[in-house]
């Protein structure tokens, strides 16, 4: 309203913030339609299933009717996030459940095509998901650190680095190199510049922030991008800091505390001994780490399909955490 009031379109102020709608919106159908573990159990396995034959289509469509003529942007965008979810999430359910054949015989034979559309998709921001979610895992684990307590976990740590060694030469070196470390001095980029715009526009808010329904202020020169993305200005890929330029303290405080209770339901469901909601709380643990670093990135909180499995699993989590009498520490 504050930017609408100082001259913005509403039109645009609505593009903008239709998060604020529609995760509320997912969180209430999660809330009452997944109120049973079972259930939401059932939709996280379906889901990962549904990224398995993502995986098949994806590699059909690679080298066969593109012709492998493109590699980037293979599926889209997310698809690599919902990749790792998947594969941490079956690992984990092949290991500690009872798991049909046809299930555990899909997912092996869906892995290699899980892996190499993840490659083919080429996006670093699921791949800087990847390690958060894990340096997130070994937190949760980890009531109290020490000495015995690292050297348990050597084994884990030991693996990862193994298969970072194991994919340094396909593609870690140049994301390593991309971010500055082992790499030669680089310009600034056009993400580079989209930032440095948005909090520059940060600056010159007050506390209800530059406003919605407005073009962020274009100190550093950005290319013309109104023919492939006419919303460039005012729907930048970094939403963390465009929340911040746009909405202010209040709105980049609601977002903390969106991702907080996430994180913390999902942190007290994995505690519980129950084995319905550890799953269910590591996929959660993995997809935030994901929503997270693309909202920091790549416009998660402005794609449907993020809104709506983030909503309705938050919403689930929290019916869950109700009726584990978890929410009154809360």
């Amino acid at each position: 309203i504050n930017g609408v009031v100082q001259g913005g379109d509403f039109k645009l102020y609505l593009a903008q913030t239709r998060y604020l709608h529609l995760f509320p919106l997912y969180t209430f159908l999660g809330f009452t339609f997944l109120k049973d573990k079972e259930k939401g159990f059932a939709a996280l396995k379906a889901l990962s299933l549904c990224i398995m034959v993502k995986s098949w289509q994806a590699l059909y469509m690679y080298y066969g009717p593109l012709e492998q003529t493109e590699a980037e942007y293979l599926v889209d965008h997310y698809y690599s996030s919902f990749v790792i979810v998947t594969v941490v999430f079956s690992l984990y359910y092949l290991r500690n459940f009872k798991v049909s054949f046809f299930y555990k015989s899909f997912f092996i034979a869906s892995l290699p095509p899980l892996l190499l559309t993840y490659h083919l998709n080429d996006r670093r921001s699921a791949l800087i998901g990847l390690f958060f979610g894990l340096f997130a895992l070994a937190l949760v684990n980890s009531k109290g650190l020490s000495v015995a307590k690292l050297l348990k976990k050597a084994p884990v740590f030991f693996l990862i680095a193994l298969v970072t060694a194991a994919l340094w030469p396909l593609f870690l070196k140049d994301f390593f190199e991309s971010l500055g470390f082992g790499g030669g001095p680089s310009l600034p980029d056009y993400r580079d510049n989209e930032s440095a715009n948005l909090l520059h526009t940060a600056t010159e808010g007050n506390l209800l922030g530059f406003g919605y329904g407005r073009e962020f202020i274009e100190v550093f020169q950005l290319p013309n991008m109104t023919r492939i993305y006419p919303r460039y200005k005012s729907i930048p890929h970094n939403q963390v800091f465009a929340t911040w330029a746009f909405g202010g303290p209040f709105a980049i405080a609601g977002m903390g505390l969106i991702f907080t209770m996430c994180f913390y339901f999902a942190t007290k469901l994995y505690h519980l001994k129950d084995s319905f909601l550890r799953a269910s709380a590591l996929f959660a643990l993995f997809f935030y780490s994901q929503y997270l670093i693309f909202t920091y990135a790549d416009l998660a909180f402005q794609v449907n399909k993020m809104q709506f499995v983030a909503g309705m699993l938050f919403g689930a989590m929290a019916r869950w955490s109700h009726d584990q009498g978890l929410t009154h520490s809360a």
